[in-house]
């Protein structure tokens, strides 16, 4: 139910909403690791970790939280739309933009993992 409002009122922002959030990961990792740079804090140890890796993995899981929510809220709005018959407007319309939002939260996935991979294959600061 409310999918279908959000889809109804702000259908190019919910399609576009798994891009969004990994933009914003992007852009906040970014920023975190030039201040952990710039402070120092790349050779600081907290948990076992360095900080600056410890820093970016969370913001990548919190990333990949909400874009997994996001694709399942997508998932059943396309699935709740399979009994539609064609020729229905808003009902085709609503499982389009469903099917759009759960392939760009899939590509989302994988952009933000691939953000996050030098933070595992490379050191700190350099």
């Amino acid at each position: 139910m409310v999918l279908r409002q959000l889809i109804q009122r702000h259908s190019l922002l919910v399609m576009v909403a798994g891009l969004l959030i990994w933009s914003a990961f992007f852009l906040a990792a970014y920023i975190f690791a030039a201040i952990a740079c710039e402070v120092s804090l790349a050779q600081t140890e907290l948990l076992g970790g360095d900080v600056l890796t410890l820093g970016i993995v969370a913001l990548m899981l919190l990333a990949l939280a909400l874009i997994a929510a996001v694709g399942l809220m997508s998932l059943r709005g396309w699935m709740a739309e399979a009994g539609t018959t064609r020729g229905e407007e808003p009902g085709e319309r609503r499982r389009f933009i469903s099917f759009v939002c759960l392939t760009l939260c899939g590509y989302a996935l994988i952009a933000t993992l691939w953000v996050a991979l030098p933070a595992f294959l490379l050191s700190g600061c350099t």
